[in-house]
């Protein structure tokens, strides 16, 4: 089985493609026509669903109409509605299935012409049965373009408004819908309340695989049943069902794949710096606000994931961070959480004694996370708790943590946070009470991924 990493997925992808659980929401959104926002980061889908939705049975007298906002010219108003209307027409002749229908719509030049565009086309919907989805892909796009480069921004917008207002009483109205589609805020993209198409559509976030997701994507690759599970329950692990990464691990796995060889695919990626990660960081690394955010994040401030906090917004949408099953901010996977600290925390291994293990490869330890019923469970574990607390902790945090557990920080025979910090760890591996230690770890810096003692 061929997985895709590449572009979205197309028809002929139809059998690697994993329907989101939203999708019932979409379609009964577009059963009533109803202005969708589709949002999500990149990578995460947006297109792919637009192409399944176009191929979806329960929408078979829809025609869906694409343009992308990342293909047009924003240097004169006229070639920009020109270029828009043309492709839609393209498009629209060849998915009618009357090829004999009359189109004699003019493509538009302006804002009037828009709507008068949008007006013919819904008479053409009316007239051969049918409902049209004029899909707008990449609008996030406006949020880089400067006031003057789209200065028509408003009207264009104010006629897609005007034409879901007009419902009532233009009844051909109801055949034509919209999705927006992209990585943006619908909140800042049109300031004002009145002419924004955005404040009446419904919002939809895409959300990461489930586990069972992804073992359906992966129980479509050349692996029997048992190592499908055991790779999935892995790739999730350090996935957390983003679906870029997801079928990128489902696309490198050979058919002999364990889960080891999941953690040795993470730790190789993590050392390539791939370009979805190297784009990741430049842009956390890029904006100082974000950064210090995060840094709060996995240092153990509690923060109710909010979608009005502008912050945690544009966290978001980069893919850094989402809301974990309480509610709270979280960094968005292991993956990511290795890409953006896994500097620090190597710096913080390569402190430590050779107690926890023999080997020198120390990235390949940190990267190495627990797995049940091997003999290197309890060692893997003692080390990554050693990086993540060396790393979150400082030395008074650190005391605090003894504290919890009932150990006399004074009493650890060891000088420096890291060594006390291994004492530690080795004081509560001794009396089995790891499990306690990785709970307490997590209720004080909810925001970083522990391993699962």
């Amino acid at each position: 089985m061929k997985f895709k990493t590449d572009g979205p997925l197309e028809h002929q992808h139809a059998n690697i493609y994993i329907e989101p659980p939203i999708i019932i929401q979409v379609i009964r959104c577009l059963h009533e026509m109803t202005y969708l926002a589709i949002i999500a980061p990149r990578q995460q889908g947006i297109t792919s669903l637009i192409s399944h939705l176009s191929r979806h049975p329960s929408l078979y007298n829809y025609v869906f109409l694409y343009v992308s906002f990342d293909d047009l010219s924003y240097n004169d108003q006229k070639i920009w509605y020109q270029t828009m209307g043309t492709r839609i027409l393209r498009q629209l002749r060849q998915l009618l299935e009357n090829g004999s229908l009359e189109l004699s719509t003019r493509v538009p030049n302006n804002s009037v012409g828009w709507g008068s565009f949008l007006a013919d086309m819904s008479l053409v919907a009316k007239k051969c049965n049918k409902n049209i989805v004029i899909v707008i892909d990449r609008i996030d796009i406006i949020d880089r373009l400067t006031t003057s480069s789209f200065d028509w921004k408003d009207s264009f917008f104010a006629e897609l408004r005007a034409i879901h207002n007009e419902r009532p009483f233009q009844q051909e109205f109801k055949r034509i819908t919209f999705i927006f589609a992209g990585t943006y805020n619908p909140r800042t993209l049109i300031s004002d309340p009145i002419i924004s198409p955005f404040n009446i559509a419904s919002h939809i976030y895409l959300q990461d695989f489930t586990e069972e997701q992804v073992y359906q994507l992966v129980s479509k690759g050349d692996w029997g049943m048992n190592q499908s599970q055991s790779l999935a329950q892995r790739i999730h692990y350090w996935t957390d069902g983003q679906p870029y990464l997801t079928q990128l691990f489902c696309t490198l796995l050979d058919s002999g794949a364990t889960f080891r060889d999941v953690d040795e695919l993470a730790k190789q990626l993590v050392i390539n710096n791939i370009s979805h990660f190297s784009k990741l960081r430049g842009q956390l690394e890029g904006n100082s606000k974000l950064a210090t955010y995060v840094n709060g994040i996995v240092s153990g401030n509690r923060f109710k994931f909010n979608r009005e906090n502008p912050v945690q917004t544009q966290l978001e949408l980069l893919g850094v961070i989402k809301a974990n099953e309480d509610g709270y901010c979280i960094m968005r996977n292991r993956i990511y959480q290795m890409v953006l600290y896994g500097d620090v925390i190597i710096d913080a291994i390569e402190d430590r004694t050779e107690q926890f293990s023999s080997s020198d490869d120390s990235l390949n330890q940190l990267i190495a996370p627990p797995i049940a019923n091997t003999e290197q469970t309890q060692q893997d574990i003692q080390i990554q708790l050693l990086v993540l607390i060396s790393y979150h902790f400082n030395e008074a945090e650190l005391k605090d943590l003894c504290f919890r557990m009932g150990v006399e920080y004074e009493d650890l025979a060891a000088a420096g946070k890291v060594h006390k910090a291994r004492e530690l760890i080795t004081h509560i591996e001794r009396r089995n009470r790891l499990i306690e230690l990785t709970k307490e770890c997590q209720n004080l810096r909810p925001g970083v991924r522990w391993p699962a003692a």
